[in-house]
């Protein structure tokens, strides 16, 4: 709920609950954007890592620690996807964005669900000649 000034109009805004992450979850984030991703561990204490890809491809890894029925926030900020994984249960993610507009700010949220992970085995044969 944003409203700058009690008199001016405002918006109401809210997310659906995730299902617990239990393989890697992440998304894309838009350009200029401040983007901030929040973590909650249901249950038990979790390490969750966090892949952020730039736009240019390159990856910074880093580990947050979210304690049993707790969350925490990480500022995104910049990168072009997030990515995370846990071996621990009860751990959901979203992603809130927030956008400068004239009118005042634009804000959006979006849950981290896990993302179908398949690998695809290929025979390779060595040639001789």
């Amino acid at each position: 709920h944003r409203r700058p000034d009690a008199a001016a109009p405002s918006d109401l805004a809210w997310a659906a609950s995730t299902s617990p992450i239990v393989t890697l979850a992440g998304t894309p984030l838009p350009t200029g954007a401040r983007s901030t991703l929040a973590v909650s561990s249901s249950g038990g204490p979790a390490d969750v890592t966090v892949v952020l890809v730039a736009p240019d491809g390159t990856t910074k890894t880093t580990s947050v620690r979210v304690e049993a029925d707790a969350a925490t926030t990480t500022d995104v900020s910049g990168a072009g996807s997030v990515w995370l994984r846990t071996s621990a249960t009860g751990v959901r993610a979203a992603i809130t964005l927030e956008l400068a507009d004239p009118a005042g700010p634009l804000v959006s949220s979006v849950g981290l669900r896990s993302s179908a992970v398949a690998a695809t085995e290929v025979p390779v044969h060595e040639l001789r000649r």
